[in-house]
């Protein structure tokens, strides 16, 4: 999925929810997210992953979320914030086009 948004100011988000199913036939681990780095950006731009109530700022290799087999089924939702920073100097000076992507990585179950 791609989506371009505007964030403008401070207070300035987007957000949305997306369906992760398992329609195999084995169960699965959710073993681990990899998020882009925003280092770059990090002091006026907040990036998280939800799953399964749980949220992630950074990438996480050492889960094991179980995702079952025909049935599992679960929400992601992912924000981007532009947040205020402490110094108004930290703020962009110009418009910035930042990529960011997330993946899920899941491994069958044993």
């Amino acid at each position: 999925m791609t989506y371009s948004v505007n964030l403008t100011k401070p207070g300035d988000f987007y957000e949305f929810t997306i369906h992760v199913k398992n329609d195999g036939t084995f169960d699965a681990n959710l073993t681990g997210i990899t998020m882009s780095s925003i280092a770059e950006h990090q002091n006026y731009l907040k990036y998280t992953v939800t799953y399964d109530g749980t949220e992630y700022n950074a990438t996480t290799s050492s889960l094991s979320l179980p995702l079952v087999a025909e049935t599992g089924d679960k929400e992601v939702k992912v924000r981007v914030e532009y947040v205020q920073p402490t110094v108004a100097e930290q703020l962009p000076s110009e418009v910035k086009t930042v990529t960011l992507n997330a993946t899920l990585n899941y491994s069958q179950a044993a």
